[in-house]
């Protein structure tokens, strides 16, 4: 009952960034199921060893499969996001899909080690990452998901934030002692897109290097709890600006149209749009007491309180005091 067995055998597969050698067996019978038995090494830019065996039958509509996938190096990865970015680390990961295609079983385990990531432009620079993962009956929980963000030498913070007030360079000091530190924790629903709780996630701050540029400096904690319902997605945060020091360029001047140009808009336009999943963020952001702001002739320091409000369609606003 073979209708077809066939046996591929690939050298440098055109995947980018590298080499790639597969040896595949492809296998159907009675035009209701297939076999893929498959085992992949790559070398050029990470050692890569990932072994697939899948198998679908009753019209294609039952599931079996295992994954193993093991890269030693991921620095591949974040140059595909931009030139800006470097990145490192390790990943391993086993999974067993089993049951109807359309909602299969899923369980397995996710972990990704020694993970750094950096950005040149703000001279980003996150490192000990670390990613692991169990998915049970196709629930993913997150145990531990955590970078480490390097912040700048007491030596490096802007001259002029460590002057506002007579204290400012002891307590500025202490922030940058030691790296700063973001962790996320929560379960994922992996194959439940149309019911309540498929994604209950925590996210927590602590002094976070966002930018460490003379110019565009800035650290900050807090914390966030993300929702993920049926059509909403929530995300209720409290975030508080430790330090900082932003300077603005000044612009020449103002792009301008002349008097007789008449811009024109779709009546049909509308600034909401068919989102998937409909936003209803709170997001509360204190300035502290050490953000110094430098642009268009003025240097001040910024007090006050933002709260990012979106609901439904509604493009996110900010209310508050500054």
């Amino acid at each position: 009952n073979v209708l077809q067995k066939s046996s591929i055998y690939a050298d440098k597969a055109n995947v980018p960034q590298m080499n790639l050698t597969a040896i595949t067996n492809i296998l159907f019978a009675n035009k209701k199921s297939l076999q893929v038995n498959s085992k992949i090494n790559g070398s050029k830019i990470s050692p890569l060893n990932a072994e697939l065996n899948l198998l679908l039958n009753n019209d294609f509509k039952n599931i079996n499969s295992n994954i193993n996938l093991n890269i030693a190096d991921l620095s591949w990865v974040a140059p595909i996001i931009g030139d800006v970015w470097n990145s490192k680390g390790e990943l391993n990961t086993n999974l067993e899909i089993k049951g109807n295609i359309d909602n299969p079983d899923i369980n397995g385990n996710i972990l990704a080690k020694n993970l750094a990531i950096t950005n040149s432009d703000l001279n980003l620079n996150l490192h000990d990452g670390i990613f692991d993962a169990d998915i049970n009956k196709s629930i993913l929980k997150i145990n531990n998901f955590t970078w480490l963000s390097k912040l700048s030498k007491a030596e490096e913070i802007p001259n002029k934030l460590l002057h506002i007030r007579a204290d400012n360079e002891d307590s500025l000091q202490k922030l940058v002692e030691k790296s700063g530190k973001i962790s996320i924790n929560g379960e994922l629903k992996l194959n439940a897109t149309n019911s309540a709780n498929n994604a209950k996630l925590n996210l927590i701050i602590d002094r976070f290097g966002l930018a460490q540029k003379p110019q565009q400096w800035l650290i900050s904690s807090g914390k966030a709890d993300i929702l993920l319902d049926e059509h909403t997605l929530k995300i209720d945060g409290d975030f508080k600006i430790d330090a900082a020091y932003i300077v603005l360029q000044d612009f020449d001047s103002t792009p301008s149209t002349s008097n007789d140009i008449v811009i024109r808009q779709n009546a049909n336009n509308t600034t909401s749009q068919n989102l998937q999943w409909q936003p209803n963020i709170d997001i509360n952001l204190n300035f502290g007491t050490n953000f110094l702001f430098s642009g268009y002739g003025l240097t001040t320091q910024l007090f006050g309180n933002i709260d990012i409000l979106a609901k439904n369609n509604d493009l996110p606003r900010g209310k508050g005091r500054i």
